[in-house]
């Protein structure tokens, strides 16, 4: 990650590099294992996608309070905790299926 941030800022130092994750964005905890490390300051911004259909059935059958906890744990396990090292994170797609019905096959999204 941090060789193609370098390479996008060689080419261009006016620009904010956003580095995004695995797993359709989902997560980033690779980086917890790793120590970021890029020659350039405040230009670095690292970014997530969350959507309700990633908790599979969660939300039509459980408690909401806990699938909440539930979410929330799993997006500061993901990526939250970069936040917490002073890196910005930028939530840049997210959405819930309009139709609560399941099973969550739709074409209808709301962001």
């Amino acid at each position: 990650m941090q060789k193609r941030a370098e390479a996008v800022h060689s080419v261009n130092s006016d620009v904010i590099v956003i580095s995004t994750g695995l797993s359709f964005d989902n997560d980033l905890s690779y980086l917890s294992k790793e120590q970021i490390e890029v020659t350039f300051k405040g230009k670095l911004v690292l970014e997530l996608h969350r959507y309700g259909s990633s908790d599979g059935q969660a939300w039509a059958n459980g408690n909401p309070n806990n699938v909440c906890g539930s979410v929330k744990g799993n997006v500061m396990r993901r990526a939250g905790f970069l936040l917490d090292q002073g890196w910005p994170l930028f939530l840049s797609e997210f959405g819930l299926i309009k139709e609560a019905q399941i099973p969550m096959i739709t074409d209808t999204w709301v962001a």
